[in-house]
């Protein structure tokens, strides 16, 4: 760390940190193809008994533990640290112990932080572990993991936008409007029970607007929650394994993925701002839902009997099978010369797909045990508005954009000229050019005598 005024160098405290692994199996990378699930495997939940469930299977209420949500996040279980770590003895080199890589470093992570210009500590935690060596029947492939996160350490006055009044460093995912690739903040409401009158916004980490963050086998019941960052559109999707006895109850199915879906994006309101008061309603935008009132009551299985005979043979139509989010910003001006983006609108739809399982009409239609994939979709998608209206443009000029209006391209009146342009010998295309040039002077000759 330099010090700009006088040239000198000064040197940050750095703290240095080994916790030894005992089991490494997480940062060893498998060598065999995971098997797809032979066994039914829907979501990771089942509806709390005793909460009242509407006709798309939400729950009417949003008290615990009907909602399903789990607030908070799991703190991680660091390993003990290595018999050496007492900060002044050296730790020992990596070196091959026989079959085994001992002391091989596996993760870093390094905490820099920071006031100003001057980098004031550094923080590094380093796992250690020993690797079993890799044979021609047994390679293995080791995962090294390195972060680096910056702490900011401002010890001035409070900042005017700490409204959780927090006395260690925050983050902000903008200030005053966003910044691209920050996390989209979101929240539910929490009223009054009295008047219904707004309190503040529940902005936990549950509550937030998410998308499906799958491990590697795909399914819905290992996925976790994937936060949405500003400005990046975003398409996730997990697995779903069924069979014909889940398909003969398309209501039913449905209403499980429509609640888990809402579950995935429950948020009620969205931040205007990278950073908003919870209890300023003003700085929190309505997200819009897609009504699904008519899906969930008006079942074709009710009027349609060729529908009700397919979906008894595994057939279903009209499944919500994904869940899409599309979030409307503009630019409200700047601030120190950079474009303030601002949320304004935000609009959550659902798509409908048809299942069918694909084994035909073997045997495997009839084993009870035989199931097949399904995709359960998440997506997000930023539309900029622009600050002016745009000219309106007419229908063939949006479907035909490179063709030139009622044949008029004022650009392309010499194109017969050019060396591009093949459809006729060169030499005709002269020809033909001089005889116009020939008509337009007599022309012109013609009708302005006193030239």
């Amino acid at each position: 760390m330099g010090n700009p005024n006088t040239g000198t160098q000064n040197i940050a405290e750095t703290i240095v940190n080994y916790y030894c692994l005992t089991d490494a199996t997480s940062y060893i990378k498998s060598t065999t193809t995971a098997a797809p699930p032979s066994t039914r495997s829907l979501f990771n939940y089942t509806y709390p008994a005793g909460c009242p469930l509407d006709n798309c299977g939400r729950e009417t209420t949003n008290e615990p533990p009907c909602t399903g949500y789990v607030d908070g996040t799991t703190q991680e279980t660091l390993p003990p640290r290595c018999g050496f770590n007492d900060h002044y003895t050296q730790p020992p080199s990596p070196n091959i112990n026989g079959a085994t890589c001992e002391n091989a470093v596996v993760d870093v992570r390094y905490n820099f932080y920071w006031s100003g210009p001057n980098i004031l500590k550094l923080n590094a935690t380093v796992f250690l572990a020993n690797i079993v060596l890799s044979t021609p029947t047994n390679p293995v492939v080791v995962t090294q993991k390195y972060k680096a996160s910056f702490v900011n350490s401002f010890a001035g006055s409070p900042a005017e936008d700490n409204f959780y009044n927090v006395t260690t460093p925050f983050s902000r995912s903008g200030k005053p409007g966003y910044d691209i690739d920050k996390p989209m903040i979101s929240g539910m409401v929490i009223r009054n029970e009295t008047d219904n009158a707004f309190l503040y916004m529940n902005s936990n980490t549950s509550r937030q607007m998410a998308l499906w963050n799958t491990g590697f086998d795909g399914l819905c019941s290992n996925a976790g929650r994937r936060e949405i960052l500003f400005g990046k559109d975003t398409f996730t999707s997990c697995n779903i394994y069924i069979g014909t006895s889940d398909l003969e109850n398309c209501t039913d199915l449905s209403k499980l993925i429509i609640n888990r879906l809402d579950n995935l994006m429950p948020a009620e309101r969205i931040g205007r701002y990278g950073n908003n008061n919870p209890y300023g309603p003003a700085q929190w935008i309505e997200v819009l839902r897609e009504d699904l009132t008519s899906t969930c009551t008006n079942s074709l299985e009710a009027n349609n009997q060729t529908v009700l005979s397919w979906r008894f043979s595994g057939f279903c139509t009209d499944i919500i099978s994904g869940i899409n989010l599309d979030v409307m910003y503009g630019e409200s001006g700047k601030a120190n010369g950079v474009p303030t983006k601002e949320i304004i609108g935000a609009y959550v739809s659902y798509s409908k797909s048809t299942w069918q399982l694909t084994c035909g009409s073997g045997s495997l239609c009839t084993d009870p045990s035989y199931v097949e994939p399904f995709p359960i979709t998440a997506s997000v998608r930023f539309i900029k508005v622009p600050a002016n209206t745009p000219e309106p443009k007419i229908r063939w000029e949006e479907e035909h954009p490179d063709i030139c209006y009622q044949d008029v391209c004022w650009d392309n009146f010499i194109y017969p000229l050019v060396r591009g342009y093949t459809a006729e010998p060169r030499k005709y295309v002269l020809a033909m050019s001089l005889i116009l040039i020939l008509f337009l002077f007599g022309f012109l000759f013609i009708t302005r005598p006193l030239w």
